[in-house]
């Protein structure tokens, strides 16, 4: 046989093996099932609770992990060489999830009883694949010892969508009951062209008390493997297989639940090993300059991380269209030319922004070099800031340039601008309040000089906001409706400042409001004024911008009545009108305003002649604590410090007066917040004020019972009635 017919049989082999892992998905997850319930774990032969353990209501039993990761050289079809085929580095990566978890209470039952899953994954370029195969197994142990193996055909598809596109499967386990052992597993597979595999992250914490724990890792020693213990984490024990790859173990028994699960940072708190394995050796993957070589690294020096984010960040392309927004920045400096250095870099920042969020043409670090170049333009001082997110890694735990997220911070280290993180939100990122930004001096827009890096370092914290800055403030009247006086009307002003107008209310606004409110900011005609210009000729197109407008809004009653619900934790009756006096996205109009008019059943109830109605629930749904998290042991972790503030005026129908009112009246005020409240009436008029506040970001552990009493009283509030009474 020629080389040439050799050739030609082996890509013939190559395909048919390719084709085997993409089609054969039945019996490969037959395999796959087998392999792993044949398991000799003796973990996963121990179906016995401690003592300690009867009353919790689940206990894990055995947990374990194993991850593969391989690199090789494989022919496959690159658009090159002989018959297009040619050598392809690729990735193969394999991880396994098993648990076994005794279900001791219907909680426990519920929160088990259902499991999601992706059966595969494909990503496809000009030159590559990249394929993932996954398999799950789940299997029922009862009691008495009887295993049943869940079928798992019966798993329903998920769609999301307009073409309600499969994005995963979820099975309802049957016939599982409070007192059975749930066992499963999830079985990854991949095939990775021109990628890393998935960061690995092993957390030895849950709010279940875990028997065992174990994790059994084989790494290529042609891969760059690295890994960090985080808060104490156990540490691998290391060791090499016959092909001389690097092995990792570690276990650890008789973990103790952890049963907070509210305002946390994960890797700030749990033992954790966070593991990340790097193809550096196939240059078609990104890697910074400082990349490591092939081999273990263990817990590497923050400094080095650092260096890698830095390098990673260096040399960004800025936006093409910049001359665009130069244009804006001199019409804007000739009509204002008293501007101070904060304030043009303000409207710089926001001119941007527009563009971003209307084009959406900008990465993240195209956006910093962009803000880079024209502040360099306009001579306003900045530097290239490095920060981690409060809920992410601290930087001295940092294991990866990506950890970090790149910032400017300008005008003698007073302002930091970063891109937009909310749709249709200008500010900064509450995560990074009160973190620290390492900063540095750059040669240029884009450019790091790394000669005496030392030297143009810098740090500073990024100033934590307050309570009073980050305000979400309702005004409220109420009324019986005059058809049915079981059902209240309701007209709500929201006043949202800071952070407060990111998320639900954010998402209430149309891209076209947001455009007109920046375009006039930016002194500019919105796209109607300039259809208006020239009216005859345009109507086609102006009728055509109002339909479209029209449609948006009512498809934004939806999230409207949604919001509704959110406040109330009730269904709206009917949705009358909602709009924006403000949209609170420029620097001349900081403040979100809200108006919202709705009928609402549900807090009115007829007691003979009277009516009895639930007051305390008008200032929204609270939260609660049950019994186990009425202690804790781990800090606390808030978004940002915030104040809410309810003014509600209740018009007293005739005929009648209104009295228990007395129980609206709470006072809680304490170092970490406060929950004050009052009522009173004036004339025909009930006026209810509440105010709730959270004064830290963050507060210790120790502080927890002073954030309770906070909780309580605002819960206290939310549950008094009031009653209208027949003179």
């Amino acid at each position: 046989m020629t080389k040439l017919n050799r050739f030609y049989v082996f890509i013939v082999a190559m395909l048919i093996t390719q084709a085997a892992f993409a089609d054969d998905y039945k019996q490969y997850a037959q395999t796959v099932r087998d392999s792993i319930w044949a398991w000799d774990k003796a973990e996963f032969k121990n179906y016995n609770v401690p003592e300690k353990y009867k009353d919790e209501s689940a206990v894990i039993l055995a947990l374990h992990e194993e991850v593969y990761a391989t690199g090789s050289t494989r022919i496959r079809y690159t658009g090159r060489g002989l018959l297009g085929f040619g050598l392809n580095k690729e990735l193969n990566y394999m991880h396994v999830f098993r648990k076994m978890i005794k279900l001791n209470d219907k909680k426990a039952l519920a929160d088990n009883a259902e499991i999601q899953f992706k059966e595969s994954d494909k990503t496809m370029g000009y030159y590559s694949k990249t394929i993932y195969k996954n398999v799950i197994g789940v299997r029922v142990i009862k009691p008495n010892g009887t295993i049943k193996e869940v079928d798992i055909s019966e798993a329903v598809s998920i769609t999301e969508g307009k073409k309600d596109k499969e994005s995963n499967k979820k099975l309802a386990v049957s016939d599982l009951e409070v007192g059975d052992i749930l066992d499963f597993f999830y079985h990854e597979e991949g095939r990775i062209d021109y990628m890393n595999i998935p960061e690995q992250v092993f957390t030895f914490a849950s709010k279940y008390p875990i028997l065992s724990y174990s994790v059994h890792c084989e790494l290529s020693k042609n891969m760059t493997n690295e890994y960090r213990l985080l808060n104490g984490a156990p540490d691998f024990t290391q060791s090499t297989n016959e092909d001389g790859d690097i092995v990792l173990d570690v276990k650890q028994t008789d973990i103790a639940k952890t049963p907070e699960s509210k305002w946390l940072s994960p890797y700030r708190q749990f033992p954790t090993i966070r593991l990340c394995v790097l193809y550096n050796s196939n240059k078609k993957i990104y890697k910074p300059l400082t990349a490591r070589g092939k081999g273990l690294h263990k817990n590497l020096p923050p400094e080095q991380i650092l260096k890698d984010a830095m390098h990673a960040y260096n040399g960004s392309s800025y936006y093409l269209a910049v001359k665009t927004l130069n244009k804006r920045i001199k019409k804007h400096l000739k009509k204002n030319p008293s501007l101070d250095k904060k304030q043009l870099a303000e409207y710089i920042n926001l001119t941007l922004t527009n563009e971003v969020q209307l084009y959406n043409t900008i990465r993240y670090k195209t956006y910093i070099s962009t803000l880079g170049a024209l502040f360099s333009k306009y001579k306003i001082d900045y530097k290239f800031g490095f920060v981690t997110d409060r809920f992410d890694t601290r930087n001295q735990d940092a294991i990866a340039y990506w950890d970090y997220f790149v910032v400017l911070v300008a005008n003698q280290d007073s302002q930091v601008f970063g891109p937009p993180r909310y749709r249709y939100h200008i500010g900064p990122y509450a995560s990074y309040e009160g973190e620290t930004v390492q900063m540095v001096t750059p040669k240029t827009f884009n450019t790091i000089n790394f000669s005496n890096l030392e030297k143009r370092q810098s740090e500073m914290v990024i100033p934590v906001s307050s309570a009073d800055q980050n305000m979400n403030k309702t005004e409220m009247t109420v009324r019986l409706a005059e058809d049915n006086s079981l059902t209240l009307d309701i007209n709500r002003r929201t006043l949202l400042s800071g952070h407060q107008a990111n998320g639900r209310y954010s998402d209430l606004i149309t891209a076209a409001d947001w455009r007109d409110s920046v375009h006039t900011w930016l002194g500019e005609k919105t796209y109607m004024e300039t259809l208006l210009v020239k009216a005859a000729k345009n109507k086609k197109e102006i009728e055509s911008h109002e339909a479209s407008l029209a449609k948006i809004r009512k498809e934004k009653e939806t999230e409207a009545k949604d919001e509704i619900k959110s406040y109330h934790d009730l269904e709206v009756k009917e949705l009358k009108e909602h709009s924006f006096s403000a949209l609170g996205v420029t620097p001349d109009s900081p403040q979100m305003i809200y108006d919202v008019k709705y009928t609402l059943d549900g807090l009115v109830k007829r007691a003979g002649n009277n009516y009895i109605l639930d007051a305390g629930k008008l200032i929204g749904s609270q939260l609660t604590l049950d019994e186990s998290n009425q202690q804790r042991t781990l800090d606390i972790y808030m978004p940002y410090a915030r104040s809410y503030e309810h003014e509600i005026k209740l018009e007293i129908p005739a005929g009648y007066t209104a009295e228990n009112i007395q129980t609206l009246n709470q006072n809680v005020d304490n170092a970490c917040g406060a929950f004050i409240s009052s009522a009173d009436i004036d004339g025909s008029t009930l006026r209810i004020k509440a105010k709730k506040i959270y004064k830290h970001n963050y507060e210790p552990a120790a502080n927890w019972n002073k954030l309770v009493e906070m909780i309580d009283a605002a819960n206290n509030f939310y549950g008094q009635s009031i009653i209208l009474k027949k003179k």
